[in-house]
């Protein structure tokens, strides 16, 4: 993997390289006029180079803007759909200039027009080398969390899994007693994430957090975000936001999941707002959050799994959790960014859709159509529905066949009505490019405190010194 000070000077050349496009704008509009061209032909490629530096600009500004700004977003992704269609412009443009000077024997008099052109056609490459040296480092974070935190307390297969254990467990993430609140906000976040690898349980927030530690330990330099995104999701982005060079880690979903902005699915990425930003510093927060806390439960051990009826029972014996448990079983079927099949800027992505987080406890975990939005496949269809009217797996043969063949279980299948979530070993794999599942690690006996050190000590080992 690369290391994260060569990843920081990638970044650093790969922003003064798009800012360097209004220089070659301005040289190829100087030559394009004292050669004659025509007006139209200036004008066309002047207005792509304009948008091109406009969406740069858009970008550089993150996230949290555009619900403030709806014309600007709307804007944007005008922009943003046409980047492609406006950079083949622009290289033809800058590729018929030089090559008519080339043979009209006056290139030499504009010895910087090659260089910057070379710039500019090098951009994609390097985003797409930095979003792959990013996502090599959001896989091991992806990996390391759900080690820490195998179990999502609002997920129904995990309440399941963990024989309700995480179910219970929620009572610990909600008892404010433990966290010092009066803490700085990466300490608030630390504390978080420190409760939920003791109680090994926690949401898409908790699990945000524990990620938002391990980047800050092991990517120094680098733009850290903790992100809040619609309809209340919450997940952590390594790079600038809203860059193509940044990636995005999402620990909460069955298949855990690494994408970049273009294509992260509940919402444009833009309309997501920051919870904390930081450029990591290489400290280990969760450590330094020992001193905060005020509390920590004794160590979690996961019960024996449990029916997918029995974790259903459970959930409905309890109060106010209709908008907090959900029945996820895959995202889409997009190629996803964490496998090596991204070869196609524009097609990365493994998205989580709208429809997924309207499966709750109010509607029997039944996804629920939203027009005009990504959902999930008609198998995943399938598989919910014979959820809400047996609490199981679909018995008809065929259906039980395309969820064995779809199911993002990291290989493990619930094949008959009959079957139980013994067989689930984890939280999936990182994605069809790499084999490696989540295990679970086994609480220790020793005090919390210790307990905790000696957990983060030997991930410490595993992950550390690149």
């Amino acid at each position: 993997m690369k290391h994260p000070m060569e990843m920081a000077a990638m970044q650093t050349r790969l922003h003064h390289d798009r800012d360097a496009l209004r220089n070659l704008r301005d040289l190829v509009a100087y030559w394009q006029q004292g050669l004659r061209y025509h007006p139209g032909q200036t004008r066309q490629f002047t207005d792509a180079a304009k948008r091109l530096m406009d969406l740069s600009q858009y970008r550089r500004m993150g996230i949290g803007w555009a619900e403030h700004n709806q014309p600007g977003n709307e804007h944007f992704k005008e922009l943003r759909s046409g980047e492609h269609a406006d950079r083949r412009t622009v290289t033809a443009a800058v590729g018929g200039l030089i090559e008519g000077m080339r043979q009209a024997g006056i290139l030499d008099r504009a010895p910087d027009l090659p260089r910057e052109y070379n710039r500019f056609i090098s951009i994609p490459h390097q985003e797409r080398e930095l979003y792959r040296a990013r996502r090599d480092w959001a896989r091991e974070i992806v990996a390391t969390t759900a080690d820490a935190i195998p179990y999502a307390s609002n997920q129904i297969h995990d309440i399941a899994a963990s024989g309700g254990m995480s179910f219970r467990n929620m009572d610990h993430l909600f008892d404010e007693s433990n966290i010092d609140e009066a803490a700085p906000m990466e300490m608030q976040i630390a504390q978080r994430a420190v409760l939920a690898e003791q109680i090994k349980t926690g949401a898409c927030d908790e699990q945000g957090m524990y990620a938002f530690t391990e980047a800050n330990r092991l990517l120094p330099d680098t733009l850290v975000t903790l992100a809040n995104v619609p309809p209340g999701h919450q997940m952590v982005i390594i790079g600038p936001p809203n860059c193509p060079e940044s990636a995005h880690i999402d620990s909460w979903p069955a298949q855990p999941t690494v994408t970049n902005p273009a294509t992260y699915g509940m919402t444009d990425i833009q309309e997501a707002s920051v919870d904390h930003q930081t450029v990591a510093d290489g400290r280990n927060l969760r450590d330094e959050a020992l001193v905060y806390l005020r509390g920590l439960p004794s160590p979690a051990v996961a019960a024996a799994p449990i029916s997918m009826r029995r974790a259903a029972d459970l959930v409905r014996t309890e109060e106010d959790v209709d908008q907090e448990t959900y029945w996820i079983t895959r995202t889409t079927d997009d190629r996803n960014s964490d496998s090596e099949t991204d070869n196609d800027l524009p097609r990365y992505g493994h998205t989580l859709s709208r429809e997924a987080f309207t499966a709750s406890l109010a509607n029997g975990f039944e996804i629920q159509p939203v027009p005009g939005a990504q959902s999930p496949s008609g198998q995943d269809a399938r598989l919910v529905q014979g959820f809400n009217s047996s609490y199981a797996w679909p018995v008809n043969t065929a259906d039980a066949e395309r969820a064995t063949s779809n199911a993002a279980y990291g290989g493990n299948t619930f094949p008959s009505a009959s079957a139980s979530v013994a067989q689930y070993a984890g939280r999936g794999t990182h994605g069809a490019g790499a084999s490696r599942s989540y295990v679970r690690r086994t609480p220790s006996a020793v005090p919390p405190s210790e307990a905790y050190r000696s957990g983060q000590s030997s991930r410490a080992g595993r992950s550390g010194g690149r």
